[in-house]
């Protein structure tokens, strides 16, 4: 039982948080008043530096100090915490973003995946973008595949495709069933009432476009601001290089550019409107599973494929069957069942597998009818071509049993490996989406470093070495994710096919492909989260003036404590610099961002996008 705290221990206790409060008040260093003593030489000449470091003599004209004579004049904590400030620039540049946060889609069945998918969004944007540049590029890859297939329906499957990419597709050829699917008119209803209902509402809801537009206006609003207020340089007075630090803490010391990043991944998922929702998904899949017929063998007259068999030829399956005993597959392929869609890097292989063979399918279903091949030709030599009027296609050239449809469909694509082409064309496609994604990481957070590295103290302090860092660990947690993606599909290359013996004992290779990629997904998550964690501190820290002390603003983490020194007041020496660097963090992180979504919005036309 908890026992009450004594009234004279909570005096005590609250005692000694006032105490605590005024020690950490009489310990903040102020910097102004720190310069003040150096230049009345009451600390001697001993470490006093020019604004680059060089030692001088003249103490009256100091602006920088060394790092020995910082700590030793100035104390080595940081500067008084500001609350005015930090709640202006807080909500100002973090609170939106994390706002924005909000309107990525979701769509995983639990509430853990869910927040794993924002950890890995905020800890590995370069992963966002990288998904989100796969599956624009993999809606336009599918759209060309089925380009000029004028069998029916084959308009109706490059849609589903394309809206099934946050799903795992599974396809079945047992029974002829996939081949039922493709040749029988009697599946027409189905792959109408399938593609109508994965079809998506529109997501520009109000709150998305009032995020987007707070984040959006402010960064807008900040660079006239700050462009308008630059100082030409041909002022004599220290005022135009205090100018240039208030620009600097208008855009959040940098964490404006950090996070806009955001606003392209946002608006990228909310044009293609991906459908990631497993609850929908699978409402959809039972609703128009009575539309789905199967051929038989025993007679030409399909029957509803409920009444035959517990398979699908085209379906979804969150829990692949393809498993061992011996191998960790399941494991593998745990990142492929999660709807999120910062997923789909996941899917990458399955679901262009599947898309590949339904194409296939189509084109030989296409080749036959363009050469007036009927489905039962393959077993009845009499068969013949029926025209129609103003149909080629008609219901009486798509009837017959399951070795008819599957003749007609042509040979199954070999489930042990893929053709160069199609290995080709996926990599081109990840190689083009990681261009893409590394180019809006390193574009914003390299446009955050470079407002920071250049402001004085000029080097890699503190603040520009955590964006430094993050950018890094984010690059790192998506090469363990690809690497995972790699090695899963190694492991388990057949996951998209639910026809496939579930006990076959796996190779050598594929055991420890399976294992690695459990290893590196862990690993990735984990450093992600640790990366989300850490930025999300930074900031608060940044705000909080937590590394405006002696040891960040010296630089001694690149420089070194011997040769490192605190510019405490920067001068008109020091505008080039500055504001070169902040043109130039302005011009990368706009753009950066301006070109992916320009990229996005390009590459989402019509068809390939919805």
């Amino acid at each position: 039982m908890r026992r009450a705290l004594p009234l004279g221990s909570w005096h005590h206790s609250r005692y000694f948080a006032l105490f605590c409060l005024l020690a950490t008040t009489r310990a903040a260093t102020d910097f102004g008043q720190c310069i003040q003593g150096v230049r009345n030489g009451t600390w001697g000449t001993v470490g006093v530096t020019d604004n680059h470091g060089n030692p001088i003599s003249s103490v009256s004209q100091a602006n920088a100090v060394s790092y020995g004579l910082c700590v030793r004049a100035c104390g080595a904590g940081p500067e008084a915490f500001d609350w005015p400030a930090f709640y202006q620039q807080f909500s100002s540049w973090l609170l939106p973003y994390l706002a924005l946060l909000s309107q990525l889609p979701f769509g995983a069945e639990s509430r853990l995946s869910n927040l794993t998918s924002v950890l890995l969004t905020v800890g590995s944007p370069v992963l966002a973008a990288y998904s989100l540049a796969l599956t624009v590029l993999n809606s336009r890859w599918v759209t060309r595949r089925f380009r000029g297939l004028t069998y029916p329906n084959a308009e109706h499957a490059a849609a589903i495709l394309r809206n099934l990419q946050a799903a795992p597709i599974r396809i079945s050829y047992e029974d002829g069933l996939l081949p039922s699917l493709v040749v029988l008119h009697d599946n027409d209803e189905w792959w109408k009432e399938l593609s109508a209902g994965l079809k998506h509402s529109d997501t520009w809801s109000a709150a998305a476009v009032a995020s987007m537009g707070w984040v959006v206006i402010a960064y807008l609003l900040t660079i006239i601001d700050s462009f308008t207020g630059i100082p030409s340089g041909s002022e004599d007075s220290a005022s135009s290089a205090f100018r240039v630090l208030q620009i600097l803490d208008l855009f959040g010391k940098g964490i404006g550019f950090l996070w806009l990043w955001l606003v392209p991944v946002v608006y990228g998922w909310i044009q293609i409107s991906p459908l990631c929702d497993a609850s929908r998904l699978r409402r959809v899949f039972s609703r128009v599973d009575k539309y789905a017929y199967a051929a038989t063998r025993d007679q030409s007259v399909p029957k509803p494929v409920n009444a035959i068999s517990t398979s699908r030829g085209l379906t979804i399956r969150f829990h692949p069957e393809y498993a061992s005993p011996v191998a960790p597959a399941h494991a593998a392929l745990e990142d492929a069942e999660l709807c999120a869609p910062i997923f789909n890097y996941a899917r990458l292989f399955s679901w262009s597998a599947a898309a590949e063979e339904v194409a296939s399918a189509f084109t030989w279903a296409t080749a036959r009818a363009n050469a007036r091949a009927p489905p039962a030709r393959r077993t009845d030599s009499t068969a013949k071509w029926e025209f129609a009027m103003g149909s080629d296609v008609n219901a009486r050239n798509r009837t017959g049993s399951v070795e008819d449809v599957s003749w007609y469909c042509g040979t199954p694509p070999s489930p042990s490996g893929r053709t160069r082409s199609d290995m080709l064309s996926i990599y081109e496609r990840m190689i083009l989406a990681s261009i893409a994604a590394l180019s809006l990481q390193w574009g914003t957070t390299g446009a955050a470093i470079l407002v920071v590295y250049f402001a004085p103290t000029v080097g890699l302090g503190c603040k520009s070495g955590a964006f430094a860092l993050y950018a890094v660990v984010a690059t790192f947690v998506w090469l363990l994710m690809v690497s995972s993606s790699f090695l899963a599909h190694h492991a388990c290359p057949n996951a998209h096919r639910s026809d496939q013996p579930s006990d076959r004992v796996p190779t050598t290779s594929m055991f420890v492909a399976g294992t690695l990629a459990v290893v590196f997904r862990r690993l990735g998550k984990f450093v992600a989260s640790l990366n989300a964690i850490w930025i999300v501190f930074a900031n608060v820290a940044e705000f909080s003036n937590l590394f405006d002390n002696c040891w960040c603003n010296s630089n001694v983490l690149t420089l070194g404590p011997a040769r490192a020194y605190n510019v405490i007041q920067a001068t008109t020496a020091d505008l080039g610099a500055m504001k070169a660097g902040w043109i130039g963090g302005v011009v990368l992180g706009t753009g950066s961002s301006v070109f992916f979504i320009l990229c996005i919005h390009l590459l989402v036309d019509g068809k390939a996008g919805r």
